[in-house]
């Protein structure tokens, strides 16, 4: 094959000498094949590959061998005769890591189960340099997925991948501005590439994936014919050893094979990999509920609440759920299969609904203890009379309340609530406070508040030793103290009489 190469470079060489009348044997024959490779890097020029040229051909010149390098416009002609010679069509110029082409083999390889595995391949466009590898079905997810793996292969990104039209990437095909899938602008967006889909019925427009895709079905799938597979993961352990010998074959024209260009040519002009792994991931749009939540697969998730009637856009991919409002994150969770169920952050809440959401026994019961212990066992017994903690809530916070009036430590208990004493309601409450005085501290008014003076504190008389013509008598000495008379006070006194006997 390199003589072949040689025999028309040399070729190229006798024909224009002997059109221009010269003597060809006194030149430096030029390696044509090598510079046509070297012209498919970014930002090389003919000028200066014959300035190297001429370089060279110093070097080899002595008395033994007299020879002088071609003149530029003799070598620039040299180079276009032997460019036409390598075949006769229309010949796309590749820059070196600038695009890679993807699609997918007509042949497939049949399963055990009855099912068959489709063939990706890829090519890179300057060199060559060839991918394959199976796939279940050709979904996006396959689509992307194996895309993903070519990058892999690679070590490095393209600027352009040029892929097939597939319904799987192509959201609306056009021949001027086709439109692609979220999943696939994705993809773009991850990896910092573009995506442009080649027209619908021009193979020619991705000629180079679709030479690789013939090398494919000649030297890989045709070895395979014979071979039985259970499942994709065995086919490409088979694939893998031939798509080495596939990419090292030398070329028949040109000097070296695909690796070596590869690596000559295509690696060093990649782009990084992201250090992140790419993550298959589908695109849904929402609005976000009055509840502050939107719903995924029947599980709801929390969202800012002033985004409330806003339409967002979902990313889900297999652990999280991002939530994008006019391309920007605003939240994300982890992603959960339950249905009928909520996953809420406290801080995508009102701040009225968070403080709600904050009241429970133990926090009740902590404020309960930062008072005294006492007034902790009290709030246990509150909340353990009732069947569900709730109904206790309003009961604690009217208790906790007094020491934003007194303070924390202006009724601080000296003694927790009797054990054998049912636990206080809201209305029984205020008259074990008015009552049972030698139990509790008498507070101190802090902010100017009116001062709080429990009558038995006052009277001297303790609740467990009073009797109930003490209890009448003390009320109306308090009364009397009050200022209180007529019907009213009768009533109010006889009203407290009844609570005392609730206790």
């Amino acid at each position: 094959m390199r003589k072949e190469n040689q025999k028309n470079q040399n070729h190229a060489g006798r024909n224009c000498a002997r059109e221009w009348g010269i003597s060809a044997a006194c030149y430096a024959p030029a390696d044509y094949g090598r510079i046509h490779q070297e012209l498919r890097r970014k930002g090389m020029t003919l000028a200066l590959l014959w300035e190297e040229y001429c370089a060279e051909t110093a070097d080899l010149h002595s008395p033994a061998n007299p020879v002088k390098p071609w003149r530029y416009s003799l070598f620039c002609e040299n180079y276009r005769r032997f460019a036409k010679s390598l075949k006769r069509s229309m010949r796309q110029t590749h820059r070196a890591g600038e695009k890679l082409f993807i699609d997918f083999a007509g042949p497939t390889v049949e399963l055990t189960g009855g099912a068959r595995a489709s063939i990706f391949v890829a090519a890179m466009g300057a060199s060559g340099y060839c991918f394959a590898t199976a796939t279940p079905a050709q979904t996006a997810a396959d689509w992307l997925g194996a895309t993903a793996q070519a990058l892999a292969f690679y070590g490095g990104v393209p600027q352009l991948i040029v892929p097939d039209n597939p319904r799987a990437l192509v959201a609306q095909a056009n021949r001027y501005e086709p439109r692609l899938t979220e999943s696939a602008l994705d993809f773009a967006r991850h990896y910092g590439c573009s995506m442009l889909p080649a027209r619908a019925y021009h193979p020619q427009d991705k000629a180079k994936v679709e030479l690789s895709v013939q090398l494919v079905e000649r030297w890989i799938l045709a070895r395979l014919r014979k071979q039985r597979f259970a499942n994709v993961q065995e086919v490409n352990e088979a694939i893998a050893p031939l798509l080495v010998y596939l990419n090292e074959r030398a070329f028949q024209k040109l000097p070296g094979c695909r690796a070596s260009v590869f690596a000559q040519i295509d690696a060093p002009a990649l782009m990084a990999l992201p250090t992140q792994p790419w993550e298959w991931a589908v695109f849904k749009t929402v609005r976000v509920h009055v509840d502050s939540h939107v719903e995924f697969e029947g599980h709801r998730y929390s969202a800012p609440n002033a985004l409330v009637g806003q339409v967002l856009e979902l990313r889900v991919t297999a652990h999280v759920v991002a939530m994008l409002h006019r391309g920007q994150r605003v939240a994300s969770h982890m992603r959960c299969a339950h249905k009928g169920g909520f996953t809420t952050a406290p801080e995508h809440l009102p701040q009225r609904h968070q403080a709600h959401a904050q009241w429970t026994p133990q926090r009740l019961v902590l404020w309960g203890e930062r008072i005294g212990l006492a007034c902790a066992q009290t709030i246990h017994l509150m909340l353990a009379r009732q069947r569900h903690p709730e109904h206790a809530y309003r009961a604690c916070l009217g208790l906790l309340s007094l020491s934003k009036r007194y303070g924390d430590q202006g009724w601080k208990p000296r003694a927790p609530w009797p054990g054998n004493w049912a636990p206080p309601s809201t209305r029984t409450f205020g008259t074990f406070w008015s009552t049972a005085g030698t139990c509790w501290s008498t507070p101190h008014p802090v902010n100017g508040a009116a001062p709080f003076t429990p009558t038995f504190a006052v009277l001297g008389i303790t609740s467990e030793g009073a009797s109930h013509d003490d209890e009448h008598h003390t009320g109306s000495i308090a009364r009397a103290q009050a200022g209180e008379h007529g019907p009213g006070a009768a009533r109010a006194d006889a009203a407290k009489r009844h609570q005392r006997h609730e206790l």
